[in-house]
């Protein structure tokens, strides 16, 4: 996964989203954001900028609309420009699990589906309103042969990404709830206050009554 990096396909039932084509008056900024995102991994000359450019769209989510589902073949590279995603699965008896928040500056992609074809098995919803800048599988490819240190920059990220799974899954292994409290907190100053406190409890692996005693100091 990605920036966590997880995502999707076309039309499956209940899956809602809206993809915006590219306006006249295109944020730069957005674009901007992205560029400076992808300048701490590697450079780009003025007309691999103006490429890329050309290529993102803007995607607008409502809160509570499904960036991708489960079931889908991940196709799409999403950053998050402005917003809170979360990335959740459903175990087999149905009970619904978060497993990631991402937030500004951070890409969703599911890197294996996105790699190999097969079908993701998470969901990515917004859980606020949310914009981000998308590149499809085949702008991708195509970029990647028209701007040569993409590939090395974009397989920097994702291997970065892939290492901040291994630490997440390390750290849920190792520490206590507290423990896990204090470093959620640590990484994600503030998105306490953007995010319903269930589902927070749920990334943490804990009930919501657990993390109500933690909060109020009482473990």
């Amino acid at each position: 996964m990605l920036g966590f990096i997880l995502l999707p396909e076309d039309g499956l039932p209940g899956f809602t989203e809206t993809v915006c084509r590219q306006p006249e008056n295109f944020d730069l900024y957005q674009v901007n954001e992205f560029v400076s995102y992808l300048f701490q991994y590697g450079e780009l000359n003025d007309s691999h900028v103006k490429l890329l450019s050309e290529q993102v769209q803007s995607l607008q989510l409502a809160k509570g609309d499904l960036f991708s589902t489960a079931g889908r073949v991940a196709d799409t590279i999403g950053f998050i420009v402005s917003g809170v995603l979360r990335i959740s699965y459903k175990k087999e008896a149905g009970e619904d699990v978060t497993r990631l928040f991402l937030s500004e500056n951070q890409f969703a992609l599911d890197i294996e589906s996105f790699r190999t074809g097969t079908r993701s098995r998470v969901d990515f919803e917004a859980l606020t309103e949310c914009t981000l800048l998308t590149l499809s599988k085949n702008d991708y490819e195509m970029l990647l042969v028209s701007i040569p240190p993409l590939a090395n920059l974009f397989s920097k990220i994702m291997t970065a990404a892939l290492l901040k799974k291994m630490q997440l899954g390390r750290r849920m292994l190792e520490q206590d709830a507290q423990e896990r409290y204090w470093a959620f907190m640590d990484e994600h100053p503030g998105l306490l206050n953007r995010v319903p406190l269930l589902h927070v409890a749920s990334y943490l692996g804990i009930t919501p009554s657990s993390l109500s005693r933690i909060r109020k100091g009482r473990i």
